[in-house]
């Protein structure tokens, strides 16, 4: 566990039939993501909180069918190597950029390094939505 969740603003703007909560991030493209967790009412200002290790990378272009709700497209930032892991800082047009946790070998695999095209997905249940 990385511990520290990327906190993204923006906006609930609607809820769905299957119960998900849609928030409009804020930033240059602003895009919706999908929440599971999200208790605040249509038009309250709030954080999405998506941790590193939720965070799964692909290759554009993705012709998988998914069960992830959540695609963005975006450009690796910056590549961060620890002992144990590897950080991928993700531009995707936000106000903050996502990370993700990946291994050395997705690094490989994917050719991750600065300036390379990516997708970021995540489950709409990894992500929490709490007021500001």
């Amino acid at each position: 566990d990385c511990g520290s969740a990327v906190a993204l603003p923006g906006r609930v703007v609607r809820r769905d039939e299957d119960g998900l909560a849609w928030v409009e991030l804020e930033g240059e493209r602003p895009r919706e993501i999908a929440c599971g967790d999200c208790d605040e009412a249509v038009g309250a200002a709030v954080e999405v909180g998506l941790r590193p290790e939720d965070v799964v990378l692909a290759a554009p272009p993705l012709d998988a069918r998914l069960s992830l709700t959540n695609a963005f497209d975006g450009a690796v930032a910056r590549v961060t190597r620890t002992r144990r892991r590897c950080m991928i800082t993700v531009d995707c047009g936000f106000r903050r950029p996502l990370l993700a946790e990946v291994t050395d070998r997705a690094v490989r695999a994917l050719d991750l390094a600065p300036g390379a095209e990516v997708i970021a997905l995540c489950k709409a249940q990894a992500t929490r939505a709490r007021s500001v």
